[in-house]
């Protein structure tokens, strides 16, 4: 009874201070949350509002966003490639600027390990899954690795003078150490002589009726369709044209096209090739139809950069807009042109390189001293 007694008396005050104790108990749970996140700091989610992810799930038709995140960074960041939707490789400076470094980024938790130094400036590409990657010796002699990013292990593949290596196929490399291009087999090790610079100036040159003194090889090579071609950016006197020339048996090679101005160009997997540059006085990114010998343009304006996915379906790019401003674009790329272009985000600064892995586009932006990189995953069909 006494218990009854007391119960009925003190009912109301018991509850009454067991919510007090609730909800100071809650607001200290929530101070701590709070604290954890300050010091904490992760990538941070875009607000839908700065990217349109209202558009209807339609294949063909229109993109649906999924997420958008920025990671901002307190370091530049020169180039990058993805490793999947969580890890990039990244080209930064080291901490004296004497050299460049190969680091992953790991974006969940901005967890950054370096992979080695004094490496070579966008010398890093994958094959399989496996980074490839060049660094220097005081002696000149460049060293090409291959790194597991799973088990922390790099191993050396080759060793030569050859500063610039580009990768023209699954195993295939080109190399050039200021006078020879040279065919490396990364699987074998084999390495097989090209042509000379002059030898490439003088095919050049025949191809497009100009004397050699007037040809400039740019360093900028793109593989082909298969692993029998390679594809070279190359300046014409006032002009750029784009040279194609074999990688078996006879190197004789052929003036693709020719253009005003070609700042870079991706080849698809039919021979045409994505063009960003100068037409005919008109600036916007083309599509050069390789059956036909024509430009088609695709959009006019400053594109600051362009990238296609890997089933060569989905492209984005950045245009201009003016000097303060520019948009990233994704469309599909059709036969007729681009179809359901749509901007998903405005005003990337310092604007370095677009890239596609799987569902998911990379941004970078980057100044001497820091650097953002965006990440827009889109919903798959």
């Amino acid at each position: 009874m006494g218990r009854r007694k007391f119960w009925a008396t003190y009912r109301n005050k018991l509850i009454l201070a067991g919510i007090l104790m609730a909800g100071v108990g809650g607001i200290y749970s929530l101070d701590n949350l709070f604290n954890l996140i300050y010091i904490q700091p992760r990538t941070i989610e875009l607000p839908g509002s700065q990217f349109d992810n209202s558009l209807p799930l339609k294949p063909g038709d229109a993109f649906s966003i999924e997420s958008a995140t920025k990671l901002p960074n307190d370091f530049a960041v020169y180039n990058f490639e993805a490793l999947n939707h969580n890890t990039l490789v990244l080209n930064r400076a080291d901490s004296s600027y004497t050299g460049m470094k190969l680091s992953l980024l790991h974006l969940d938790d901005n967890r950054v390990k370096d992979i080695d130094s004094s490496v070579l400036y966008n010398t890093f590409s994958f094959w399989n899954s496996t980074l490839i990657y060049s660094r220097y010796r005081s002696n000149q002699t460049q060293e090409t690795y291959a790194y597991d990013p799973v088990s922390g292990q790099k191993k050396r593949l080759l060793s030569d003078k050859a500063f610039l290596m580009n990768r023209v196929g699954d195993e295939m490399y080109i190399g050039f150490d200021g006078s020879t291009y040279r065919l490396f087999d990364l699987k074998t090790g084999k390495k097989e002589m090209l042509f000379t610079y002059e030898q490439l100036q003088e095919e050049i040159a025949k191809a497009a009726g100009i004397k050699a003194k007037d040809v400039y090889p740019i360093s900028y090579i793109s593989p082909g369709p298969d692993d029998h071609q390679a594809y070279m950016l190359v300046q014409l006197g006032e002009h750029s044209g784009i040279f194609r020339y074999s990688l078996k048996g006879n190197p004789d090679g052929t003036l693709l096209t020719k253009a005003d101005e070609i700042v870079d160009f991706q080849v698809l997997k039919n021979g045409d090739l994505l063009v960003r540059g100068t037409v005919a006085h008109v600036q916007g990114l083309y599509r050069y139809h390789s059956r036909s010998g024509a430009y088609e343009l695709l959009k006019q304006g400053p594109i600051w950069g362009v990238q296609i996915d890997e089933e060569q379906f989905r492209l984005a790019y950045l245009l201009g807009t003016d000097k303060q401003t520019n948009e990233v674009h994704v469309a599909y790329l059709q036969d007729t042109g681009l179809a359901s272009d749509t901007v998903v985000y405005r005003n990337i600064d310092q604007f370095l390189k677009l890239s596609w892995k799987g569902d998911d586009l990379f941004v970078l932006g980057s100044s001497m001293d820091n650097s953002e990189i965006y990440r827009f995953t889109f919903r798959p069909w």
